[in-house]
């Protein structure tokens, strides 16, 4: 049960729980500790008298207190977003489908084929569309004269079309060479006609990056699948332009970088945003455990960093969660087309919480004096001790 408790699959239906969030993802271990601690020191001293255990069931008591008015707390009001988020359900392309001429036409036309849908079927005036990773895989917008440049000219046609249809920045992800392989959140705006790139900081190893790769070469025929993409080193959001003719700063996030607490912390922190866009690929996935695993993490980000966060998956679970973990729409089937019309209300970016504030380092000190508390308080450890005094005597 480690992983489901960290990623937050465990808390993902349990509203009060998942407010301990709030403090970051470490404090539901140490609330976990402190809890058990204390309740086990309660019976082992057998501790009937109401006024005795009041000194341990008040650390408890304060915990469930700050998570009702966590619960309770109103967000000033940011600014509206009418968002549209695009599910193509592209297949997973392994390296040798690159070159399937056929593969990538049908793709390049079935993704622009349903945002078409979306935009000609949008209930009022789009702020932005969201196409997921790997809508359209192994090709990039950047134009580059490299022998290994991802340019197609297909891709900047669809997407230029969709911006100007929808007259809102388009969203989405692309392999880009920039002196080297990049793995990038693109956001191409209208009228300029621009696009701003955000590369990837965490690479999946031997998915995305080949580990010892220089040192032990035989390790590439071992792993033919294997890109070999460049971490990116800035924290830097991206801004978009409303129909309102407001500035919306959002962090973009690419995959499971969603998974690291601490990543998402520093990227708000040091760039600070009014709300979270997660463009990931979950269809690589064999069951849909890891996909409500990898969703449940996005819904401790939001509460962690008191930030709106919205999921684009390419084949599902796409989902949108407020800064208190609730769901803002309903999830996207999974493995299916599907077209999603979301209203969004962002928060200021001066926004902080005790997570954003403080980091995970005094919860994990914390725990670790909880587990000392616990064993040297104990009764086995008191008696062992004794024992060890009498024979010594």
């Amino acid at each position: 049960m480690i992983f489901p408790v960290y990623w937050g699959d465990l808390f993902r239906n349990q509203i009060l729980w998942r407010q301990m969030a709030r403090f970051g993802t470490e404090v539901l271990g140490v609330v976990s500790v402190l809890s058990v601690s204390l309740l086990y020191l309660m019976v082992s001293h057998k501790i009937s008298n109401w006024k005795k255990s009041v000194l341990y069931l008040a650390p408890i008591l304060f915990i469930f207190s700050t998570n009702l008015y966590f619960l309770a707390e109103t967000i000033p009001s940011g600014k509206n977003l009418h968002i549209v988020l695009v599910q193509p359900n592209t297949p997973y392309a392994k390296n040798e489908i690159r070159e399937n001429f056929d593969f990538m036409t049908k793709t390049l036309q079935d993704v622009y084929n349903l945002s078409d849908e979306a935009i000609r079927n949008a209930p009022k005036p789009i702020d932005v569309i969201v196409l997921p990773e790997s809508s359209i895989p192994f090709l990039g917008t950047l134009a580059s004269d490299h022998a290994n440049s991802t340019y197609s000219q297909s891709f900047v046609d669809i997407t230029t079309n969709l911006v100007k249809k929808a007259n809102a920045p388009l969203l989405f992800n692309e392999l880009v060479w920039d002196q080297g392989s990049r793995n990038s959140f693109s956001t191409l705006h209208p009228i300029t006609l621009q696009t701003d790139r955000r590369y990837k900081h965490i690479l999946l190893p031997f998915g995305e990056y080949l580990p010892f790769e220089e040192k032990l070469p035989f390790l590439i025929g071992l792993f033919p699948e294997v890109s070999h993409h460049i971490p990116n080193i800035e924290f830097t959001s991206q801004t978009i332009q409303t129909k309102s003719n407001e500035s919306v700063l959002l962090t973009p996030l690419i995959c499971y970088e969603v998974l690291y607490p601490e990543f998402v912390r520093s990227m708000v922190k040091r760039s600070p945003s009014e709300l979270i866009i997660n463009l990931t690929n979950d269809s690589w996935f064999e069951s849909h455990t890891e996909t409500k695993q990898h969703a449940g993490a996005g819904r401790l980000r939001a509460i962690e960093s008191g930030r709106p966060y919205v999921r684009a998956a390419v084949s599902g679970m796409t989902t949108a969660y407020d800064p208190w973990g609730r769901e803002m729409m309903g999830e996207l089937p999974v493995f299916q087309k599907a077209i999603a019309y979301l209203d969004l209300m962002t928060v200021s970016t001066e926004r902080e919480t005790p997570y954003l504030r403080i980091g995970p380092y005094p919860w994990r000190f914390m725990a670790l004096f909880s587990l000392f508390f616990a064993f040297f308080t104990s009764p086995r450890a008191f008696h062992s001790y004794k024992k060890k005094n009498e024979i010594e005597i």
